[in-house]
């Protein structure tokens, strides 16, 4: 609560060193009536710090009495929050600043703010001419009304999901980036200004294509073999099974994926040679180019002999 206390107290929890400052604004008081101004801190209880704005004047009532009026506030929770803040500024600015995406303030009618060094780099603009310039002005011309209505639904008090859009260098070179936009309000819970954390997303794309190119390369080589290829885990269960597969054993291959290898295709006679001789080389390199024969056996339960090749696939040291 509100710390209460007269001047001899308060000077009694002093330092010398406050103490003598005190002094000296006193006599400086005397000679030019000036009112002295003064922060100062104290320990009324051990480990209890308050600090007090101090403000010392000088009331004369004739030529011969004079007075000292003593004025104190506790500000301890006005400077502890000032420090909170600006600790918090300081924690904000250094994640602006070093953060490896790009950060963009915008205003309320969709003009950039400022931007840090990331997004300066990310569009070959310099600071001073992304400040001012429309979001429109970035993005590709086919996507500002959806930027538009993203806006419009962020000063409602909405909340986006992550997005994507493709974004205009200064050189007019395009490239893909996702957007986590954000309303930021002040402490009434006004509207202040949108913060936008752009991430250039080219290489992720390139990447995501790349596997979906050879995905489709190894769909076509599985549907167009004329021979069996099943993959299976570590564990024996299988994961993959082609037409060719299904055309052979006579099983679908939603019926046989995650189900033992051995169990599904192999005669009960080449179950246990399978299980003893060649399940155990599936994890080394001396599995490779073996060829073994084995008897099979179709859904229908008729056996036939089938010759097999195991090539072992390292993912994710498995």
């Amino acid at each position: 609560g509100p710390l209460e206390m007269n001047q001899l107290a308060l000077l009694s929890l002093l330092t010398g060193d406050q103490l003598d400052s005190i002094k000296v604004g006193i006599e400086s008081i005397k000679r030019s009536g000036q009112v002295m101004n003064a922060e100062i801190t104290i320990l009324p209880q051990p480990d209890v710090e308050h600090i007090l704005k101090l403000t010392v004047s000088l009331l004369s009532e004739s030529d011969r009495v004079q007075f000292l009026v003593w004025t104190m506030h506790d500000v301890t929770q006005q400077r502890q929050f000032e420090h909170v803040l600006q600790t918090n500024e300081h924690i904000y600015r250094a994640l602006f600043d070093q953060t490896n995406d790009a950060v963009f303030l915008i205003d309320l009618n969709g003009c950039h703010i400022t931007a840090n060094d990331r997004a300066r780099d990310l569009l070959g603009f310099d600071l001073d001419e992304i400040v001012g310039m429309s979001f429109k002005d970035v993005v590709v011309p086919d996507q500002v009304e959806a930027n538009n209505n993203n806006l419009q639904q962020l000063l409602n008090g909405e909340t986006l999901p992550v997005f994507t859009r493709t974004f205009r260098k200064k050189d007019g070179s395009e490239f893909p980036v996702e957007i986590n936009a954000t309303l930021v309000r002040d402490r009434d819970n006004h509207p202040l200004h949108i913060q936008s954390v752009v991430r250039d997303i080219t290489k992720r794309q390139q990447s995501e294509l790349a596997l979906r190119e050879n995905e489709e390369r190894k769909d076509a080589i599985l549907s167009a073999s004329l021979d069996a290829i099943v993959s299976i885990d570590h564990e024996g269960t299988i994961i993959e099974y082609n037409r060719a597969a299904e055309s052979i054993f006579g099983h679908g291959a939603t019926y046989v994926i995650g189900k033992q290898l051995d169990q599904m295709i192999f005669s009960t006679e080449s179950r246990q040679i399978f299980r003893l001789h060649v399940q155990p080389l599936l994890e080394t390199e001396s599995v490779l180019s073996k060829r073994f024969q084995l008897s099979a056996c179709h859904a229908d339960g008729t056996t036939f002999p089938v010759e097999i090749v195991v090539a072992p696939i390292n993912l994710s040291n498995h």
